[in-house]
């Protein structure tokens, strides 16, 4: 769970991780698979962007959809660093080596 303030970002992963596919259902094609959900604490304005006008905006001025796409890199570079993490955590439990992504192959 992270706060959210100002200026952040959510939803990015569903619209920039694959450009829209018209032969996808509504909710797939406009917007993507959702990963997250987000709970007001409080009041609070928000755009909403569809997935084909974000990408028909990156076609057009792709320099308008840099920070989308640095906040989508760095949410996956923590997914996977998390991951890690917690896959170091059921080793460390006594977990099995071969369940450590760290442990060489011998």
């Amino acid at each position: 769970m992270r706060t959210l303030g100002p200026g952040d970002v959510v939803g990015e992963m569903a619209v920039l991780a694959s450009p829209p596919d018209p032969l996808e259902p509504p909710e797939v094609a406009e917007g993507g698979l959702r990963t997250a959900s987000v709970v007001a604490t409080s009041p609070m304005r928000l755009i909403g962007l569809f997935k084909r006008d974000v990408w028909a905006l990156d076609r057009r001025e792709p320099f308008a959809t840099q920070r989308l796409l640095a906040v989508l890199g760095e949410r996956r570079a923590q997914g996977a660093r998390r991951a890690l993490s917690e896959q170091r955590g059921q080793y460390e439990q006594g977990g099995s080596p071969d369940s450590d992504p760290l442990a060489g192959s011998a």
